[in-house]
């Protein structure tokens, strides 16, 4: 009796030693509560509360393993959105939004997991491109006005020549289809011409025209006579004009598609 008493604690015992181990092998690691912060982020309709929780799941990454990449890409996804999409007053909407261009800097430094997928690297410096806007369109006018422009060139004039060979059929966020490469040469179109720099900002849109007409049969399927491309030569006001509207109707197209 003894004997089989002895026999069944030890059968307990190597049960929990198994269950403690299989635990052990269960532990979330960095890559895990990235996904789940991304999960999180893509939850519709979203919500102040859903993207503070989805940067933290980011945030716990980061401390997990300080070398995961992906979980700065999504600090940084999550704070400007937050900043678009919640009623923040200024200075606060002006924190979350430069510390979230502090994660994507900081996720550039790390490098890309062999393993992922999701070209981690692109989604960091369209990011950025959408950060300075969002930063721009939180502060307006000021002392940072021309020096935030310059790093969405900068930012998105890097992510295009990370891109050069892979736009057919583009890129895409991972986490969120409506956003692709033609909104990124939008925010850089835009830069251009807030910088002054008309050509560049005509080249942009002219890019972007002709995946939009490669995408239809016709142009009869755009808004009317919104698309048509204006010259290239932008010397007089009128011609000024012209390319401030032509950049509002692309706009309005990528954001309706």
């Amino acid at each position: 009796m003894k004997k089989f008493k002895n026999k069944t604690s030890l059968i307990l015992l190597m049960a929990i030693v198994i269950i403690i181990s299989c635990r052990k092998d269960f532990e979330a690691t960095a890559e895990h509560m990235s996904d789940y912060g991304w999960t999180l982020y893509e939850q519709k309709p979203s919500s102040q509360e859903t993207l503070l929780q989805s940067h933290k799941w980011f945030m716990d990454a980061s401390s997990k393993d300080s070398e995961w990449k992906d979980a700065y890409n999504g600090q940084g996804w999550s704070k400007a959105k937050l900043v678009r999409e919640s009623s923040l007053q200024y200075k606060q909407a002006l924190i979350e939004m430069n510390s979230g261009i502090e994660s994507f800097k900081l996720g550039l430094t790390k490098k890309e997991d062999i393993w992922n997928t999701v070209d981690v690297q692109s989604e960091i410096l369209a990011g950025l491109t959408f950060a300075y806007k969002g930063y721009m369109d939180t502060t307006g006018l000021g002392s940072q006005f021309k020096t935030s422009h310059r790093m969405v060139v900068y930012y998105g004039n890097a992510f295009l020549d990370s891109n050069s060979g892979n736009f057919q059929p583009g890129w895409i966020f991972s986490h969120d289809s409506l956003i692709n490469h033609l909104d990124v040469r939008l925010n850089i179109a835009s830069s251009y011409f807030a910088l002054s720099k008309f050509d560049s900002s005509y080249m942009q849109i002219e890019a972007i025209v002709d995946t939009l007409k490669d995408k239809y049969d016709t142009w009869d399927n755009f808004p009317p006579a919104k698309m048509a491309i204006v010259s290239k030569n932008i010397p007089t006001l009128k011609d000024r004009t012209n390319l401030l509207a032509q950049l509002d109707s692309i706009g309005i197209i990528l954001r309706t598609k």
